[in-house]
C-alpha cells in the first residue's frame, strides 16, 4: 500500500506497526506533535507515548485484532509540549504493506468545530447590541476575521508543503504557503501561473488549452489532473511533484485550482538508491550464474575499448566503426546488468547520433569524453567485483572449478612430500 496518498491530507494520519510504533506520519500529524516527521520515523516513536489521552483508546488495547475501521472515538489529549484539544479517532487494518501488518490511524480534529459553536451561541447573545453600536462591533468583527486569515496563514505555513491558487485566466491568487518560496522558488501571487511553473515557450499554449478544457468541466477533473505538468524544474535540482485540486463554490462551480507543490528529493533519492542496490544485486547474480562467460566478456570489452580509443586517435573517425563497438559494449553489459557501463555506452550513442546529424566541435568533444569515459566504468566494475571476477593475474590463466571431493582425491594421489605444499598453496586461494 503506497502511504504518499496522505501526504497531502489536512487531517492527521499516523500508520502503525503491530508493536504500536510510527513507520509514518503526515505533515499535520508532525505539526500536531511539534516533532518533525524525520525525527518521529526515524526513533519508531510508540504511538501512545506522543499523546496523553483522557480515557483509554479502545483499538490500541488490542490492536491485532482490528481489521475494518474501528468506530470513532472522541477523547481530549495532551501532547509531550502541552498542546491540548480534542479528536475523534479511528483506526483500520492497513493492507498489502510489505508483507507486514500495518495499521491506518485517522484523526479528526473536533476542537475548532466546538470553538466555533460556543463563539456562535455567544455571538447569538449580542445580536442586540449590534444595533446599538453597530460600528464599534463590525470593527471588532473585522478583527477577527482578520486573526482567522493570520491563524490559517500560520497554518499554511507551518507545512511544509506549497500550497497556492490559480483563477480560470491563470492568474496566481493572494492565498499561497510560504513553502512556495522553497518549492516553486517564488511569491506566486500576481504572476501567471506558467510563469510560476517556468513553462518553456512551446509548452505555455498546451498549458492553456488544459486550464480552458478544466474550467469548462468539459471532462471530470480527476481525468485532467494528470495531464497538467507533474513536477517543477528547481534550481538546485530538487525533486518537486505538483498536484492538482478543484476549488469549488457553494454552488459547485469550480473557482480556482489548488497547486500543491511537494518536495520529494529525499524519497526520489531512497527509490534511485534502492533501484540501484537491486541492480547491483542482479549483477552479482548474473556474474555467479553465467561465470563461464565472463572470462570472454571482460577480454572482448578489453579489445572493444582499445578499439575505441584508437578510432579517436585517427584524423577522422569511422562513424559506423564506433558505433559497433559502443553498441557491443553496451550489449555485454547489459547480459550482466552492469548498470553504469550500459547508460555510459547508451549516451555515447547517442551523441554519435546527435554528431552524424550536426557534426559540430561541441558535440564531437562531448562524444569524444562519453566514448572514452567507458574504460573508468569498465575498470570501476572489474575493481568493485574482484573478489568474485578474481585478480588481474589470475584473469590471465585459465582456471576450472571441480568439486572438493576431487579435489582431495587428487591430493591423496600425490607423493606425501608434496602433499602439505599442494594443499596450503590452493586453500589460501580466495
Amino acid at each position: 500500500m503506497e502511504f504518499k496518498i496522505f501526504d497531502s491530507l489536512l487531517e492527521p494520519v499516523f500508520i502503525l506497526n503491530s508493536q504500536k510504533q510510527i513507520i509514518y506520519c503526515n505533515e499535520s500529524a508532525s505539526v500536531m506533535c511539534d516533532l518533525s516527521v524525520r525525527k518521529i520515523l526515524r526513533a519508531k516513536m510508540e504511538f501512545e507515548t506522543l499523546f496523553k489521552f483522557a480515557e483509554p483508546i479502545e483499538f490500541l488495547k488490542d490492536l491485532q485484532a482490528v481489521h475494518d475501521p474501528s468506530p470513532y472515538q472522541e477523547v481530549k489529549f495532551v501532547t509531550e509540549s502541552n498542546k491540548s484539544g480534542k479528536v475523534q479517532l479511528t483506526a483500520q487494518k492497513a493492507d498489502n504493506f510489505d508483507n507486514s501488518e500495518a495499521w491506518i490511524v485517522y484523526f479528526r480534529d473536533v476542537t475548532l468545530e466546538e470553538t466555533l459553536q460556543k463563539k456562535y451561541k455567544a455571538e447569538q447573545a449580542e445580536l442586540e447590541k449590534y444595533s446599538k453600536n453597530l460600528e464599534k462591533m463590525v470593527a471588532e468583527r473585522t478583527a477577527q476575521i482578520s486573526k482567522l486569515n493570520q491563524t490559517m496563514s500560520a497554518l499554511l505555513d507551518s507545512l511544509g508543503q506549497g500550497f497556492f491558487l490559480f483563477s480560470e485566466q491563470g492568474d496566481c491568487l493572494e492565498v499561497f504557503s510560504k513553502a512556495c518560496l522553497q518549492t516553486v522558488e517564488s511569491k506566486p501571487y500576481g504572476q501567471k501561473i506558467w510563469d510560476v511553473l517556468k513553462l518553456s515557450e512551446k509548452q505555455v499554449p498546451g498549458f492553456k488549452k488544459w486550464m480552458t478544457t478544466a474550467f469548462a468541466e468539459m471532462l471530470p477533473f480527476e481525468d485532467l489532473a494528470p495531464l497538467a505538468p507533474p513536477d517543477y524544474k528547481h534550481s538546485e535540482g530538487k525533486k518537486i511533484q505538483l498536484q492538482y485540486y478543484p476549488l469549488r463554490n457553494s454552488e459547485g462551480k469550480m473557482d480556482a485550482v489548488v497547486v500543491v507543490s511537494t518536495d520529494i528529493t529525499e524519497l526520489v533519492e531512497a527509490q534511485t538508491a534502492a533501484v540501484n542496490e537491486k541492480a547491483h544485486a542482479q549483477m552479482i547474480i548474473s556474474l555467479i550464474q553465467q561465470k563461464r562467460y565472463v572470462q570472454s566478456f571482460l577480454q572482448e570489452s578489453e579489445a572493444l575499448i582499445s578499439e575505441v580509443k584508437e578510432e579517436f586517435k585517427k584524423p577522422a573517425i569511422n562513424a559506423d566503426n564506433l558505433f559497433r563497438c559502443l553498441h557491443t559494449l553496451k550489449g555485454g553489459a547489459a547480459t550482466f546488468s552492469i548498470k553504469p557501463m550500459v547508460e555510459q555506452a547508451h549516451q555515447a550513442e547517442s551523441l554519435l547520433s546527435q554528431w552524424k546529424f550536426e557534426p559540430t566541435d561541441e558535440y564531437f568533444g562531448k562524444l569524444k569524453d562519453q566514448s572514452l569515459g567507458i574504460e573508468t566504468e569498465f575498470r570501476n566494475f572489474k575493481e568493485a567485483n574482484e573478489s568474485i571476477l578474481g585478480s588481474a593475474e589470475k584473469m590471465k590463466s585459465r582456471w576450472v572449478e571441480l568439486p572438493v571431493d576431487k579435489f582431495w582425491q587428487f591430493e591423496n594421489k600425490l607423493p606425501p612430500p608434496l602433499r602439505p605444499a599442494f594443499t596450503e598453496t590452493f586453500l589460501m586461494e580466495p
